[in-house]
């Protein structure tokens, strides 16, 4: 893992300017993270500035080198070399940070924490250009919109998720938006996280529209593995299921 990486490399603490300090943060911020996930959202510009300004840290290249295969960031990287560190002791997510008095989410962003995070970016860079969505629009991201580190001076992720009687903030979130975007990369499997397929059958339930974000290097693998199945002699739904290009989901 990248925790074997980096040794004793210290982490990258220094607050970016956009986020607040641990004395900055209101109690009304922190009962909003408690209490309304639906408002748990950035815009896609700001989510997009996130994900840059890990890029732009020494620390990040540090884990993207030093990977003994693939060399690439991942979610869950970001998650514990970045987000947790600049959110730690102030109770509030990332999101929050930028959005104080909350912002109601638009758009959720289904996506796989293994995957690579400038690929993932590219996907829903490329997604938004051609569905015509604005980088003002307002995108849910699990990784963003949770408070992430379990510290005790914040809910914990499970506090977060029975945050809502009878329901989890999830469902409250898919139930909110209009959109689901899905997000499909090469160096993790979207649907073998469990949840991902939960998101997507509880999206197509209430009829809400899912739209995926393919990066080209995903785009490129299905084209390779249907031509490969048809040229085995398999038949076009063989090719579908063997590109992946068909789900089950749980209904």
């Amino acid at each position: 893992g990248a925790a074997s990486i980096i040794g004793d490399h210290p982490l990258d603490v220094q607050i970016p300017s956009f986020m607040k300090r641990p004395g900055e943060v209101s109690s009304s911020m922190k009962e909003l993270q408690r209490r309304e996930p639906t408002k748990w959202a950035m815009t896609f510009r700001q989510w997009n500035k996130v994900v840059n300004e890990c890029k732009d840290r020494a620390l990040y290249m540090e884990l993207r080198l030093k990977k003994p295969f693939d060399k690439f960031v991942s979610i869950y990287d970001i998650n514990d070399y970045f987000v947790k560190p600049w959110t730690r002791s102030t109770g509030c997510g990332i999101a929050l940070h930028m959005n104080p008095h909350g912002l109601e989410a638009e758009i959720m962003i289904s996506h796989a924490w293994g995957e690579d995070v400038e690929e993932c970016q590219r996907a829903l860079q490329a997604r938004f250009r051609e569905s015509g969505f604005h980088d003002g629009s307002a995108v849910w991201f699990c990784t963003f919109a949770q408070y992430q580190p379990g510290d005790r001076r914040g809910p914990t992720i499970k506090e977060q998720l029975e945050c809502v009687p009878g329901s989890s903030p999830f469902k409250c979130v898919i139930e909110s938006v209009n959109t689901m975007v899905v997000v499909h990369t090469t160096k993790a499997d979207l649907y073998s996280r469990l949840w991902c397929v939960h998101e997507l059958d509880e999206a197509l339930a209430l009829e809400k529209s899912v739209i995926p974000a393919m990066s080209e290097e995903y785009k490129r693998d299905i084209r390779e593995e249907y031509h490969l199945a048809l040229r085995m002699g398999g038949s076009r739904a063989d090719a579908e299921k063997a590109a992946g290009l068909t789900v089950q989901t749980a209904r």
